[in-house]
């Protein structure tokens, strides 16, 4: 080795800084003795057993065994657990239960901190992950949409990304919650605990954890799932390469990366092709994580890299190939970017200077030719820095600029050449409009105005251009992202407007919204106090006053505009009136400036896309309102079909516009390619010519199944010259015909979805189509799109059978294009009560619990008097929470604050014996952890004393113990008469359960048949058993009727295509289909029958 080689490497080895590892601690917990936990990552963050957690056998290797009373593992405090944007934290846990001690409802799993809270991560007594951050008291807490097994070997998993917490069980996700979170940084200077959080004993773990991982960054959601199949868990690839993987402007050939797990050597490649081979090997079983390419880099020369791991039994990790560009000798990365646009006619350039750099030439001109010959009329002379100050250009010019390097010894590097269009100048139309933002991504870099006030607003963060309603939008990621206007007038009167779409509807966090100027004039999407929480918002002497704009969704596009006239405060959805609020007076003055994406005032943050922000300095019409969220009004607007629809291709026959303003002709473009439409001209392929009128036939341009078009319509105005761009439009042709995919309902009087699907209010049966309140639709339990139909059906009463009707204006035709089959999605609940003969029971319930005051399950029951006893075998029952019950009871009367009884087995939480002595008071119990089903339990009444018991055999009988070890009983006072029976709650206001019985018995004067009741006010459910009908009906009124195969349809509790041959609709004219059935029940020959909701989405007519 040259002696010039080994200077190089003493520098690197002597200065270079060691590569950031991206985990900041691993715990595999695979010691297995002694009192230390120690940390894998190579980071030294040590922890220390504490209260006897117990080494076992565990998912991999050794785990700790924590008793749910003290244990867990204390690790020091230290800068490097903290984190600042993003966070991973996850383990294999096997947990006995899932909350905490006592009644206490969360255990901790992995926690640094409470207030400030870096990343705590719990079970919940309901069953959910719970996740919780924070930079103060005021943490953002969450939980996961599917619960966490228990004893049983489960993965969990949870990141902080995009602002939001990533849940993750068994390596699939599990659902997002929170919204704007924010990380404490070094603020928290707690320890990282294992089995436990900062609040102490009472979140202690019971259970076994193993293989606990905290990273810095978000790890993507195949690292995730990797983590929970892979065996050992694990990276043993290399990562965190330094140059970072797509880096820009690399001057040093210094390499560096993090060791994949168990790597002892590494083999680096380098060349100027991603596909590297061996003889790209610059690097051969190197010892150290780093690599210094002597020969140096090519400046401007893109180079793939590629570093694999070897580890000690000589087995090889081929790792990732990544990227970066070495520094060019050119100026780059210019501002504004090549091709900008809409810049103000006072300007300033900027570069990176090229490799050696000392000073610049720029030149400067309209003429491009000149700039690039160097004409000396171009010439802006020599800079110092890279940067030129330009004033006094042109409106509507485009300018052509270059930058020579000049390096030692005047050595010239010529630039290339960039170019830029200053905007024309933009005329006040409306000067009460002080304020609109269209958020087109015209290319200046900024959120330009065009009110004409040159309010143009400073993008702040890293929001991203993407598309919005209109056309572009601006996407918040809720954490850093917002745009500064700096815009401070106090206004009188005012309107303000946006379209908004966020990911999750409001919710109670930091108050928040797509725009923000506090006291004078806001709109609020997430807030922690309801009443301001999706509302628009005022302040006036001291005194705050909102207006809701009613029910939001998430993922779903809204124009949200509101007005102040100086005596009340008005809310608009989509142009309709929502709510007004009576409130007089001046707003009081704000100091703050409007921003939008994040409090006017605060750190606080809003996650979503927002296009087309307005400010009028008057309150305007509701006409006016319904104008401006149009957008631009001499575009093109109203299109139809409506952007981004699904079209039928029976009715894709025409695309129609409201004309702009000022159009006297329009240029139509049509074509498969989106970029290639935004940019086409009247030479493309996609230009269909110029026409006069605002309709434009589709005959012959599109095909069943043809996927989704584009298209824009270019308003020409008299002059023939003056061209209004328009925006870029979609809609998609699918495969099958539409019938009904139930996206078109509002909550708009006349659009109702019960408005179009006629129900038993009118047809006399047992159906009711959507829901009583707003939304009427269902947009929770939907199978595609954000809706589907929800209809409740009871078949009671007479006549027996629930049905909706919907009428086809024009007629359908279900006939050509290949369609063989009518297809219908469903879905239903669980079962309600089954009796199976012999005295055994199927029991489903839903229910917040029996216990406090007042009681939601279901009961299945007999007549008692005097004393008596129930005994039945619980075989098993699902999991939706720790204490999902099901047992016996004997209750007073059947009000749901009645006294009572009950003996029960729960999901996890073990035998229990509970009571309510007086009506409407609170319970009692007793419980005996660590029995679960299958067990036989039995409660009997004497007088008005009860015991209760469980057995494994239904033989040997175990009475229920305190803490003293005395059989428990109690005393509750009842009449004479009383209800004796069954009893099943899910202990989840959202989840059924579902309980099998057999075996059940009773001693005692007990009368009469079983009887199933649902006794509470929480939502039942679970469906009666039944069957689905669909019926045609055509033009002269004959009609066909087919019946789902399974006599227990409304018991499917998943979506479920139904698929409906036509040909055995016989005797109707499917090329004129007027009316469509949907019905629960048997209409031909009608019986009394049970009742429940089913959801309905995507009708369709299907080719095979």
């Amino acid at each position: 080795m040259c002696k010039k080689t080994i200077a190089i490497l003493a520098v690197v080895l002597g200065l270079a800084p060691a590569a950031t590892a991206v985990q900041l601690g691993w715990w595999a917990l695979d010691d297995g003795t002694g009192t230390v936990a120690k940390d894998r990552s190579g980071n030294g963050h040590d922890g220390t057993l504490m209260n006897g957690p117990t080494w076992v056998n565990g998912k991999f290797g050794k785990a700790l065994q924590l008793d749910g009373v003290d244990d867990h593992v204390s690790i020091p405090h230290n800068v490097n657990l903290c984190v600042t944007n993003e966070v991973t934290v996850s383990a294999w846990i096997y947990a006995e239960r899932t909350g905490g001690p006592g009644t206490q409802g969360w255990q901790g799993i992995v926690a640094k901190g409470n207030a400030p809270r870096s990343y705590s991560l719990y079970t919940t007594t309901a069953g959910p992950l719970h996740f919780s951050t924070g930079p103060s008291g005021a943490y953002i807490g969450s939980t996961s949409a599917t619960p966490v097994p228990i004893r049983q070997w489960v993965h969990v998993a949870v990141k902080v990304e995009g602002g939001q917490h990533r849940y993750f069980i068994n390596g699939l996700a599990a659902g997002v919650g929170g919204a704007n979170v924010v990380l404490p940084g070094t603020a928290d200077t707690n320890p990282v605990l294992i089995g436990r959080t900062a609040e102490g004993a009472t979140r202690s773990f019971w259970g076994m954890i193993d293989e606990v991982h905290i990273w810095n960054h978000a790890l993507t959601d195949q690292q995730i799932n990797d983590l929970a199949t892979k065996t050992p868990p694990g990276y043993k690839e290399a990562a965190n390469p330094a140059p970072a993987n797509g880096a820009q402007g690399v001057a040093s050939p210094l390499f560096q990366w993090v060791a994949g797990d168990g790597a002892l050597f590494h083999d680096v490649y380098l060349g100027t092709t991603p596909e590297l081979t061996a003889a790209h090997k610059v690097g051969t079983r190197l010892p150290f994580v780093m690599y210094y390419h002597v020969a140096g880099l090519q400046p401007g020369t893109t180079y793939y890299w590629r570093v694999d791991e070897i580890a000690a039994d000589g087995a090889i990790a081929t790792g990732e190939v990544w990227s970066f560009r070495a520094m060019p000798a050119t100026a780059w990365t210019p501002v504004p970017p090549d091709g900008a646009s809409y810049m103000k006619t006072t300007a300033t350039l900027t570069w990176t200077a090229g490799l050696n750099a000392l000073n610049h030439d720029v030149y400067v001109g309209t003429n491009r030719d000149d700039v690039a010959a160097g004409a000396a009329s171009t010439f802006k002379g020599n800079q110092k820095t890279p940067s030129l100050q330009l004033d006094g250009l042109a409106p509507n010019t485009t300018y052509y600029w270059r930058v020579d390097e000049i390096g030692l010894a005047g050595t010239k590097v010529p630039g290339e050449v960039w170019k830029f269009t200053t905007r024309p100048v933009i005329v006040k139309a409306d000067p009460t409009l002080v304020g609109w933002w269209k958020l087109e991504n015209e290319g200046s870099g900024s959120a330009v105005d065009y009110s004409g006030y040159d309010r143009d607003g400073t993008l702040m963060g890293n929001p991203q251009w993407v598309e919005g309603y209109l056309a572009g939008g601006l996407k918040f990621n809720g954490t850093t992202d917002y745009v500064e206007t700096n815009y401070t007038e106090n206004l009188a009167k005012w309107t303000i407007g946006v379209w908004v779409n966020s990911p999750a509807a409001p919710a109670a966090t930091t108050p928040t919204g797509p725009m923000h100027r506090e006291k004078n004039y806001q709109i609020s999407w997430n807030h922690t106090n309801a009443t301001f929480r999706g509302t628009a918002a005022i302040c006036i002497g001291g005194t705050w006053s909102a207006a809701s704009f009613g029910t939001l969704a998430g993922n779903t596009w809204y124009h949200l505009a509101a007005s102040f006239d100086g005596t009340a405060l008005k809310a608009y959805v989509n142009g309709v009136l929502i709510t007004t609020t009576g409130v007089a007076g001046v707003p009081d003055a704000e100091v703050g400036t409007l921003k939008f994406g994040r409090h006017s005032t605060a750190a606080q943050f809003f996650a979503g896309t927002v296009d087309d922000v307005r400010v009028y300095s008057r309150a305007l019409t509701v006409d006016e309102i319904k104008k401006a969220m149009q957008g631009d009004p001499l575009l093109a607007s109203n299109p139809q079909p409506p952007h981004n629809a699904s079209v039928d291709i029976q009715t894709a026959t025409a695309l129609t516009w409201t004309a702009g303003e000022k159009a006297a002709r329009h240029d139509v473009y049509l074509g498969k390619d989106a970029a290639a439409v935004k940019t086409a001209n009247p030479s493309s392929p996609a230009y269909r010519g110029r026409q006069s009128g605002t309709s434009f036939s589709l005959a012959g341009l599109v095909e069943l199944g043809g996927g989704t078009y584009f298209w824009r319509i270019d308003e020409v105005e008299a002059d023939g010259t003056t061209i209004q761009r328009g925006n870029v439009w979609s809609f998609t042709v699918p495969g099958y015909l539409i019938v009904d995919e139930f996206e078109s309902y509002t909550d708009a009087e006349g659009n109702r979805i019960y408005e179009f699907w006629i129900d038993g209010w009118t047809n006399k049966t047992g159906s009711t189509v959507g829901n009583l309140v707003a939304p009427f639709a269902e947009r929770t339990i939907v199978r595609s799109g954000r809706q589907s139909m929800p209809m409740d059906y009871n078949n009671l009463k007479t006549p027996f059978y629930s049905e909706a009707e919907t009428t086809f204006a024009p007629l359908k035709d279900w006939t050509g294009h290949g369609v063989t089959d009518l297809s219908v999605w469903f879905r239903g609940n669980p079962l309600r009560y089954l009796d199976k003969g012999n005295n055994a029971f199927t029991v489903g319930a839903s229910g917040h619990d029996i216990w406090d005051n007042a009681d939601d399950f279901r009961f299945v029951y007999k007549r008692l008097t005097g004393d008596g006893s129930v005994t039945v075998k619980v075989e098993s029952l699902v999991n939706t929470h720790a204490w999902t019950k099901a047992g016996v009871m004997i209750r007073e009367t059947l009000a749901d604050g009645s006294a009572m009884a009950y003996m029960i087995i729960s999901w996890s939480s073990g035998a229990s014996f509970g009571w309510r002595q007086v009506a409407n008071a609170g319970c009692g119990s007793a419980t005996q952890a660590g029995i679960v089903a299958p067990q036989w339990v039995r409660l009997t009444r004497t007088g008005n004393a009860f015991t209760a018991q469980y057995s494994a055999n239904g033989t040997t009988w175990t009475d229920i113990r305190n803490a003293a070890g005395q059989v428990v009983s109690t005393t509750v006072a009842m009449g004479s008469n009383a209800y004796i029976g069954l009893c099943v709650t899910s202990h989840n206001t959202a989840a059924t359960t579902t309980a099998e019985f057999s075996g059940a018995a009773t001693t005692g004067n007990v009368a009469g048949a079983w009887q199933q009741m649902w006794i509470g006010d929480d939502p039942d459910l679970t469906n009666s058993a039944d069957r689905l009908y669909v019926g045609i009906e055509d033009s002269t009124g004959r009609s066909a009727f087919a019946t789902h195969p399974n006599p227990a349809a409304t018991n499917t509790s998943a979506w479920t295509e139904w698929k409906i041959p036509l040909s055995s609709l016989t005797g109707v004219n499917l090329a004129r289909a007027k009316k469509l059935y949907l019905g629960v029940g048997d209409r031909k020959t009608p019986v009394p029958g049970g009742s429940g909701r089913i959801y309905v989405d995507d009708i369709r007519v299907t080719r095979p």
